[in-house]
């Protein structure tokens, strides 16, 4: 009990003393040479390790049940393509989450269909999409040594992995967990990422509206903002925003330009294509 107590002590002084947003724009692009930069390489991969650890711990996980529990954006947007006449059709599906509930939700709720082989992987994926996680995520590796993408179905946790199952090793080499952290900084240099973004932005282009839930176009997001206010200014599209803090003309007008400002839309007829949603 007190080796355990010394321990959480010492996680909660390190974690308020430690600016792991300067630990961040100095030493991220290290991650990709470690051979060179071998101890920056390190302080950049411990952190990443525990930032992995602490998102795949059971309490930053949800559980299948509590999936299908909770009332969700996911469970309202899959109960409508379930429908043989579903409203809208899905051209693309991107998240910023590092886990893809969407996909485990998708299976959950046919769990069904898919079990009496009335929907197969192709089936899923063509009548409900597969989210594109813009920011990596669980089961994403980076390897340093060939700068590709290493994808791993995972069945645990990674406190739950041992040595012998190491996860941070693959084919005899050094991985790092593939996340986009809240940085400047975004190494969008790997072909499979690269391609990634391309599909996304080419798939928005055939829709009719982008919709947004739930993200908040923040500057260290700006690889993803670029992208959006191309469609919008270049391209015509119309965006719609989510929110459920804007019950009032007032609210929803200063919602709007806040949007505006951090797209950095100053056209006014892309301005009028922004629309915000309270729901």
């Amino acid at each position: 009990k007190f080796i355990n107590l010394i321990h959480r002590l010492t996680f909660k002084l390190c974690s308020k003393s430690i600016d792991y947003q300067m630990l961040i724009d100095n030493y991220f692009r290290y991650i990709m040479s470690p051979k060179t930069e071998w101890a920056k390489f390190t302080k950049m991969f411990l952190f990443l390790s525990a930032a992995y650890n602490a998102i795949t711990s059971k309490e930053h996980t949800l559980s299948d049940e509590a999936l299908n529990k909770q009332e969700s954006y996911y469970q309202d947007i899959i109960n409508e393509l379930r429908n043989d006449n579903a409203s809208v059709e899905v051209k693309a599906l991107a998240s910023t989450n590092y886990h893809d509930y969407y996909g485990r939700l998708v299976k959950l709720l046919n769990e069904r269909e898919i079990e009496d082989g009335t929907l197969d992987e192709a089936s899923l994926e063509a009548r409900f999409g597969k989210v594109m996680r813009l920011n990596g995520g669980v089961g994403e590796f980076y390897n340093p040594y060939k700068n590709s993408l290493v994808k791993r179905e995972l069945t645990n946790t990674a406190a739950e992995q041992d040595n012998g199952n190491n996860l941070f090793l693959y084919q005899n080499q050094l991985v790092t967990p593939f996340f986009f952290t809240q940085s400047g900084i975004k190494p969008i240099t790997a072909i499979d990422v690269s391609c990634l973004y391309t599909e996304m932005y080419s798939k928005f282009k055939e829709s009719d509206i982008i919709v947004v839930i739930g993200f908040n176009f923040n500057s260290d997001d700006n690889h993803i903002n670029t992208i959006i206010r191309d469609l919008v200014e270049n391209h015509n599209k119309t965006l719609v925003i989510v929110t459920v803090d804007a019950d009032n003309e007032e609210a929803l007008k200063v919602k709007t330009e806040d949007i505006h400002y951090k797209l950095r839309i100053d056209n006014k007829d892309a301005q009028d294509r922004v629309k915000v949603l309270n729901i």
